[in-house]
């Protein structure tokens, strides 16, 4: 049934409205669910994935899968090998990584499959008190650096203190061999973000006149 947040809403509510009813078998409902998660949600790649593997296990077809996601055939089967070829738990710590697209979780899943010990090393990265409180995309960076085989690679960043300002962590830093990283938190407003790269060019001038006395 569609709807049915909104019908608890309104029960809650007290409030009465006006409702479609419509008789669906199975395969039309799998595809209107897909579409009104596309509406409310921006998916992310892997939460796609998630998604066509579940419905492949509750017995719908590729070509029905494909309908529910808007996409090929092809690309279904890409979806499904991937979400299929890790494990779930690993991914649900992960999170939805929505600044991750489909080529950096092919490329994740090549590493895992040529890794001699991924599980191990991935749930040791997921371990560290650094990653579990960083946020989802930054996730996924330390645990692909590390099944790159960058030896804790990112994971020097992972470590690296926290910005907090009135007891609220702003952003991590990460200093790694490819350069230094400031990664924002999602509870940080966008204007903040705006102002601050607003004011890089001030402050690594003020960082060279003091370095120069």
């Amino acid at each position: 049934m569609f709807g049915r947040r909104r019908l608890a809403a309104a029960r809650l509510l007290g409030v009465k409205f006006k409702a479609i009813a419509r008789d669906l078998n199975d395969e039309d409902a799998i595809v209107l669910q897909g579409e009104e998660n596309s509406n409310r949600f921006d998916l992310s790649f892997i939460e796609r994935c998630l998604f066509a593997r579940a419905q492949e296990v509750a017995g719908f077809s590729r070509g029905v899968i494909s309908k529910s996601l808007n996409t090929g055939k092809s690309h279904v089967s890409e979806m499904i090998r991937l979400a299929s070829a890790l494990p779930h738990d690993v991914l649900q710590e992960i999170g939805a990584a929505p600044e991750v697209g489909r080529r950096r979780w092919v490329d994740f899943e090549a590493k895992w499959s040529s890794h001699g010990a991924p599980l191990k090393v991935v749930r040791s990265v997921l371990a560290k008190e650094g990653v579990r409180s960083a946020d989802t995309n930054a996730r996924f960076a330390s645990v692909f650096e590390a099944l790159s085989g960058k030896a804790e690679g990112t994971l020097l960043s992972v470590d690296a203190p926290q910005l907090v300002s009135h007891g609220l962590v702003l952003r991590q830093v990460s200093h790694g061999k490819s350069g230094s990283k400031l990664a924002f938190n999602k509870s940080v407003p966008s204007g903040f973000v705006d102002f601050v790269a607003e004011q890089i060019e001030h402050l690594h001038d003020q960082f060279m006149q003091r370095n120069a006395r």
